[in-house]
């Protein structure tokens, strides 16, 4: 399966982002197993790294994990105006996961 990632300078993270789910790998195994690379960021929370991407419905989304979340798994958005059911079913599709495998 691919994932196809968005140039982040024409999909930045968006500030009023909603959580779709929280995906079983850490950022290292994402990259080596969807060729994904990241971009750093800095918010109240701290520093981040992140990388866009399109779910199967064609909706960017965004992969994100901060410095200082020491839990497993990798954070993933999407825009606050966006339909959360939607957008976890593209999700789940995209990596071809089932609802229990997220985090």
């Amino acid at each position: 399966m691919s994932v196809r990632q968005l140039p982040s300078h024409t999909h930045p993270l968006p500030r009023n982002e909603q959580s779709i789910g929280i995906l079983p790998y850490d950022l290292a195994t994402l990259a080596q197993e969807h060729s994904l690379g990241y971009d750093e960021g800095t918010d109240n929370l701290g520093r981040y790294r992140f990388a866009a991407i399109e779910l199967a419905n064609g909706q960017p989304a965004w992969i994100v994990k901060y410095d200082v979340d020491a839990n497993p798994g990798s954070l993933v958005y999407v825009d606050g105006k966006a339909d959360v059911g939607q957008a976890e079913a593209a999700l789940l599709e995209t990596f071809g996961l089932r609802r229990e495998e997220l985090l």
